[in-house]
C-alpha cells in the first residue's frame, strides 16, 4: 500500500471518528489553532522544497518571493495569525474530536513533506 493510499485511508478514519469524540466541554473550538497549524506546516514546506540542497542566497530570494507572489501562501499566513492571542485558550481546551481535526491537518502534508524532500535524481552524480 503506498503512502498516498495510507493518508487518504487515515484521513478517511479520522473524517469518521472526530465528530463522535466531540465534547460538549469544549467552549473554545479550534478555528485559529487549526489555521496556524495550517499556516505553519505550509511555511514549512516552502521553506523545506527551497532548503533541500542547501543554503544559499538564492533561497532567500526566493522565499521572498514565495511570499510576496503566492496568494495561497498569503492567505494561509494571514489566516494563521490573525487571532494569534486565541490561540493559547483554544490550545488548552482541545478534546479528543479536535485533536483528530489537527491531526488530519497534519496528515494532509505527509506526502507533500515527503515529495518536496525526495533528491532529485541525477546522472551528474558521479561526476562530482
Amino acid at each position: 500500500m503506498n503512502l498516498n493510499k495510507v493518508v487518504l485511508m487515515l484521513t478517511s478514519v479520522i473524517a469518521m471518528l472526530a465528530p463522535q469524540m466531540k465534547s460538549e466541554d469544549s467552549v473554545h473550538g479550534i478555528k485559529d489553532l487549526k489555521e496556524a497549524v495550517d499556516g505553519s506546516l505550509a511555511l514549512g514546506l516552502v521553506i523545506a522544497e527551497r532548503l533541500k540542497d542547501g543554503v544559499g542566497f538564492d533561497d532567500l530570494a526566493a522565499l521572498w518571493d514565495k511570499w510576496k507572489n503566492d496568494e495561497e501562501i498569503q492567505a494561509k499566513l494571514k489566516a494563521a495569525v490573525d487571532n494569534y492571542k486565541a490561540i493559547p485558550e483554544q490550545a488548552k481546551d482541545v478534546d479528543a474530536g479536535e485533536g483528530l481535526e489537527l491531526a488530519a491537518v497534519a496528515l494532509g502534508y505527509v506526502t507533500k513533506y515527503v515529495d518536496a524532500l525526495k533528491k532529485e535524481d541525477s546522472t551528474d552524480s558521479a561526476s562530482v
